[in-house]
């Protein structure tokens, strides 16, 4: 094999898995993220797979997209807020155990969902929660 091209959390274990058996060399994909941004502006961000990850010796530069948990606009408003509380106290018991962090949920992960709208009610929890 040459080349692949996977989309996924980092450090994906069967990519972990190959990078232990061969060396493998993670490609900074950013070059073309101009171009993705003009067709889809709001699908694609920058961001960096860490130093260490499939042995890299420094950080690379990628493309990452955003991973939503959607609900249905007639959500219950009390299971919405309940949902937001979940993600905000518990994300360290909700991200796998070999993750180095970057898919780890943050503040502004969690109300930064464009071009999707908020649960108005979860909306309303983050912002009681965070301001």
């Amino acid at each position: 094999m040459d080349a692949l091209f996977w989309s996924g959390g980092v450090p994906t274990p069967q990519i972990a898995e190959l990078a232990d058996r061969t060396s493998i060399r993670v490609l900074d994909t950013t070059p073309v993220l101009p171009a993705l941004l003009r067709r889809y502006p709001d699908a694609y961000v920058s961001t960096t797979i860490p130093a260490g990850v499939y042995g890299a010796d420094a950080p690379v530069p990628a493309i990452g997209v955003a991973n939503l948990l959607l609900a249905h606009p007639d959500l219950d408003d009390d299971l919405a807020r309940r949902l937001v509380d979940v993600l905000i106290d518990d994300a360290a018991r909700l991200v796998p155990p070999g993750s180095l962090g970057i898919q780890y949920l943050t503040p502004a992960s969690l109300i930064d969902t464009v071009p999707v709208a908020l649960h108005p009610a979860a909306e309303r929890r983050y912002r009681e929660r965070y301001g």
